[in-house]
């Protein structure tokens, strides 16, 4: 790769990128944002959106997509020049960006390589294929998961579209909340979580299933027409049976009809423990006609003052993050 540049407006169709190239979305992540370049010969090949966090003792970058190609003229160069961007965006990052570390991307974000001396892992998303007739992606579906949504609608659990207004997001923020309190988590203030859904309401869904106009399970989703997201998630408790199953159906169906090409279900551990919530997870997202992404997820320190991030860090939560989480399992 020749070349690395920050681009100072998108060229490429916004609609036709994952929403997380939109400036309104990446805005809502960092009030520093841009696009990266990915030259070679002076023709572009590969862009990728980021954002800098700047903390007071130190500052990072986070990738928000894998590297998106534009041009498809590199033919059997087109791995090589892949790794080569990738292991260049991690020089521009520190030459030029003067960022401590790169961290770990969300988890929709799926590289196909990782740099010399990162911390990565294996990891994956589920997609769905949208562009599929509805007929195929229902009789590929898992009958199970068809069983729950039948058990659903005869239970007349409904299917809405929420506003994405100050009301329906504390109802989303509550349900958000008791669902990563059962896995013992934390979730955002509802402060943050509602700025950032306002900021971004041109460019993302919420869907509710009610039961007698109680909210029972939601999802947040952000979009373009390459695909849609399930950023956020849960449900009121386990005993609405069937309830994510009818949010995630008629959610692919909206998406469907609006051209999206894929439904994301956002992240996916690797051969997870039987045992583990995760690999629960996973069956689940499996279920629904899709394929798996997979790639690698990475994080790399540049300064010594990673160190301080990462000490901070394990105060906050000490079983670290994804990549920590994956690299101390034992069960491998």
């Amino acid at each position: 790769m020749n070349e690395i540049s920050i681009i100072d407006s998108l060229a490429e169709n916004d609609e036709l990128l994952p929403i997380h190239f939109n400036y309104k979305y990446l805005s809502s992540v960092s009030p520093r944002y841009g696009h990266l370049n990915g030259l070679f010969n002076r023709v572009k090949y590969f862009i990728i959106p980021y954002t800098i966090t700047d903390k007071k003792i130190y500052k990072y970058l986070t990738f928000h997509s894998s590297p998106f190609q534009v041009n498809s003229d590199c033919g059997i160069k087109s791995q090589q020049l892949y790794k080569d961007f990738v292991d260049s965006l991690v020089i521009f990052a520190d030459k030029f960006l003067g960022v401590d570390f790169i961290s770990q991307p969300p988890p929709w974000t799926i590289f196909k390589y990782f740099p010399r001396n990162a911390i990565g892992i294996e990891f994956g998303s589920y997609r769905s294929n949208l562009l599929e007739d509805e007929s195929t992606i229902l009789s590929e579906m898992n009958p199970k998961h068809r069983n729950m949504i039948s058990r659903a609608n005869r239970q007349n659990f409904i299917f809405k579209e929420l506003e994405i207004d100050h009301s329906s997001l504390l109802k989303v923020h509550d349900i958000l909340t008791i669902t990563m309190n059962r896995s013992n988590l934390p979730f955002d203030k509802i402060e943050n979580f509602e700025n950032k859904l306002l900021s971004i309401r041109d460019i993302a869904k919420i869907f509710g299933v009610f039961e007698n106009n109680i909210l029972i399970a939601c999802g947040v989703f952000p979009y373009s027409k390459f695909a849609a997201y399930y950023e956020y998630g849960g449900s009121l408790n386990n005993n609405y049976v069937g309830a994510m199953n009818l949010l995630h159906w008629n959610a692919m169906l909206y998406f469907k009809k609006l051209g999206v090409q894929y439904y994301d279900f956002v992240g996916a551990r690797i051969n997870p423990p039987k045992s583990s919530k995760y690999y629960s997870i996973q069956k689940f997202k499996q279920g629904f006609s899709t394929t798996l992404d997979a790639g690698y997820i990475w994080k790399i320190r540049i300064t010594w003052k990673y160190y301080i991030y990462k000490l901070n860090m394990l105060i906050r939560s000490p079983k670290g993050d994804i990549i920590d989480q994956e690299k101390n399992r034992t069960d491998i």
